[in-house]
């Protein structure tokens, strides 16, 4: 038994013995994992101090936004508050308006020189289908002043301005023109009982027609003055003004006037009635008084009077089309059927004479009278073709002792086919006659081929960029006086080149 017992004794103390190190080892790694979990204790602790510190930090800012939004806020109602006639802005985008035109491009002639523009002498116009070497630019700005409460009845006032560039083909900046074409103000709803009509004032495009395929402007009364328009008078809307004309480098050679020699305006009172329902269309009706006093300061002076009349048939051709018939006749200083000087008629050929300043012998500005009888057309034919096409009449007496007669006729069609929304052809011809007053007589022919990218189909799709190549030709009596330079001994001529135009 003793035996048995120190034999235990032996057993447990050498167990014991072993043991020790792996106790030890279990220490070690004790410690060392306290220590590691110090650690990442101490990291996550540092990290939860800057995040806490960020917290901080965009809370002030969030508190200085808050304060900002409430000094703004503060300001908004001081504005408001302000007594009326106290100077802000007011601008709504909702109440402007962007508009214009423009045209650019570069041509050239058979042998490589510049583009030559083809006009008849004693023609009012050409046809203008690769046939402009300008460039030229309008650009409009109109602010209608409303307020968001105001009643259904309230006055509207309307401002209105453009701007007007102008430069020859390849002109240099020097060679730039820039003018005020438009500045004039509008009101409506200020007439008791005349929703419609418009009392106006300033400087405007009163009331213009043309006809868009050779630029040709058959009534014209811009200018300064003012008046009131679409008065109803139960059978048509009637428009009076009073107009001063002006001169400027846009009316081409037709504004030429002697040197000096305009020191007053044209003032012209025209009358309108528009929209008479004749049942076969709108019956529209023009009078025009001008009157004119000559002064240079010095031996030219009198004034002259002068009268014109209008009268034109708009009605629709179906849904296809529409007509517009117009005849006008005018005498004196009126008969040139728009607010510009007299002088102009009365001007010797300044191709002859190199002298703006000529007046032909025997001039009398009360002497001149004008007959002009017009058809303008039109037509959509299907979804692809459509057209415009015109017709002109017009005799002149220039108001001379002698050879005083000028006659122009001119027919012209352009006929445009798409053949998508994107792609379409154009097709330009037009025929030009005229008899000047001293017997010469001629013709001109002019044809013009465009294909075209608009990004609609029909007539007036815009904008347009085209290439064009064009073909003119006249009678042997006008050698020398169309195609400039280029063309001076021919009687015949060609351009070619590409063009833009646009309007919105």
């Amino acid at each position: 038994m003793k035996k048995l017992s120190v034999l235990l004794l032996c057993i447990l103390a050498n167990l014991t013995f072993a043991a020790d190190p792996e106790i030890e080892q279990l220490k070690n790694e004790l410690e060392a994992l306290k220590e590691l979990y110090v650690s990442k204790i101490g990291e996550v602790e540092t990290r939860l101090a800057a995040i806490e510190q960020r917290e901080q930090s965009m809370q002030q800012k969030v508190t200085e936004v808050h304060q900002t939004v409430a000094t703004v806020q503060q300001d908004v109602e001081a504005v408001r508050s302000l007594p009326d006639g106290a100077f802000v802005s007011g601008f709504n985008p909702d109440q402007f308006s962007f508009y214009g035109y423009m045209r650019s491009g570069y041509g050239v002639g058979d042998d490589g020189t510049s583009q030559e523009r083809f006009q008849l002498p004693g023609s009012g116009a050409a046809y203008r289908l690769g046939n402009e070497k300008d460039t030229y630019l309008e650009t409009g700005f109109s602010y209608f002043h409303l307020d968001e409460d105001r009643d259904s009845d309230a006055p509207v006032f309307g401002s209105h301005i453009m701007l007007a560039y102008s430069t020859q083909e390849k002109g240099a900046e020097t060679d730039s023109n820039t003018a005020l074409r438009q500045v004039y103000v509008t009101a409506k709803n200020v007439v008791p009982g005349q929703p419609d009509a418009t009392v106006w004032g300033g400087q405007r495009y009163y009331r213009r027609h043309d006809v868009h395929m050779n630029d040709f402007y058959w009534l014209d009364m811009s200018g300064y003055g003012g008046g009131i328009e679409d008065y109803d008078l139960g059978f048509a809307k009637g428009s009076l003004a009073w107009i001063g004309g002006t001169n400027d480098d846009y009316t081409g050679t037709d504004t030429l006037i002697p040197e000096d020699l305009e020191n007053t305006d044209k003032n012209n009172f025209d009358l309108r009635l528009n929209d008479i329902d004749l049942g076969i269309g709108l019956g529209n009706f023009w009078l025009n008084y001008a009157h004119y006093k000559f002064d240079d300061g010095g031996d030219i002076s009198g004034s002259e009077d002068g009268y014109a009349v209008g009268f034109w048939l708009e009605n629709e051709l179906g849904e296809n089309g529409t007509n517009n018939a117009i005849i006008q006749y005018g005498t004196g200083v009126a008969a040139n059927f728009n607010s510009f000087s007299p002088f102009t008629r009365g001007l010797s050929d300044i191709s002859t004479t190199g002298n703006p300043s000529t007046i032909l012998p025997g001039y009398d500005a009360g002497d001149q009278s004008r007959l002009r009888i017009m058809d303008v057309i039109d037509y959509t034919f299907s979804d692809k073709l459509s057209m415009q096409a015109v017709a002109i009449y017009q005799e002149d007496d220039l108001g001379l002792d002698n050879d005083s007669d000028i006659t122009w006729y001119s027919v012209g069609i352009r006929p445009v086919y798409d053949f998508t929304e994107l792609y379409g052809i154009a097709f330009e011809a037009g025929y030009d006659y005229s008899e000047l007053q001293d017997g010469t007589d001629g013709s001109l022919m002019k044809f013009t081929i465009a294909p075209q990218i608009t990004p609609d189909i029909g007539f007036f799709s815009r904008p347009a960029i085209r290439l064009f190549l064009t073909y003119a030709t006249w009678s042997d009596e006008y050698e020398g006086d169309i195609g400039g330079t280029t063309y001076d001994t021919d009687t015949s001529g060609i351009s070619y080149g590409v063009q833009v135009e646009s309007w919105w």
